[in-house]
């Protein structure tokens, strides 16, 4: 159960960056504008939709530990190079590719939680599933005004931090204040 929590806390802050991104300087790095920004999210939100379905059927084929491993770590991926996009055509690409790993996640994980809960239990299981997209939704925001304060840290934009954040855990340079 906490991991599935956690996975819903980590896709709602990848769902979240996007908003968080447009507070730092993406869209002039990427040379597009907000409408750019909304279309690869109405892009992704189509992925979402269209790939929902297969992904379930190849659920049930593979088994929930494999695929939901399998998305958790392609939406990571995909998500992290993120902060690599050099324009509109691989933003579009990531949005896209981002939904249709996301699209999965939810199903498969109501899918676990009813195969192991009874019936009465599942309602309060869910809700604490739950938990993580309302914790992520309610503190997204607050992480994401700290790491876009490292604009410039290695040669970085700040919205590229904040896709690296998920899987970059910088070492502290001593350094790094004495000479900036």
């Amino acid at each position: 159960m906490p991991l599935l929590v956690l996975g819903f806390f980590v896709l709602q802050l990848d769902r979240s960056n996007i908003s968080n991104a447009l507070s730092g300087t993406i869209t002039k790095d990427l040379h597009i504008s907000t409408n750019d920004v909304n279309a690869g999210n109405q892009l992704q939100l189509a992925a979402i939709v269209a790939f929902e379905i297969p992904s379930n059927l190849v659920l049930q084929r593979v088994g929930p530990s494999k695929w939901i491993t399998f998305l958790g770590l392609a939406w990571g991926l995909v998500a992290t190079f993120q902060a690599f996009c050099k324009g509109k055509a691989s933003f579009f690409a990531t949005r896209f590719l981002l939904g249709m790993f996301e699209a999965g996640f939810i199903p498969g994980c109501q899918y676990v939680l009813a195969s192991f809960y009874k019936r009465q239990e599942l309602a309060t299981r869910t809700a604490f599933f739950y938990v993580g997209n309302y914790f992520a939704a309610g503190t997204g925001s607050l992480m994401a005004s700290g790491i876009l304060k490292m604009q410039g840290r290695h040669g970085l934009s700040g919205w590229q931090w904040l896709f690296l954040s998920t899987f970059y855990n910088p070492i502290p340079d001593p350094l790094a204040n004495k000479y900036s």
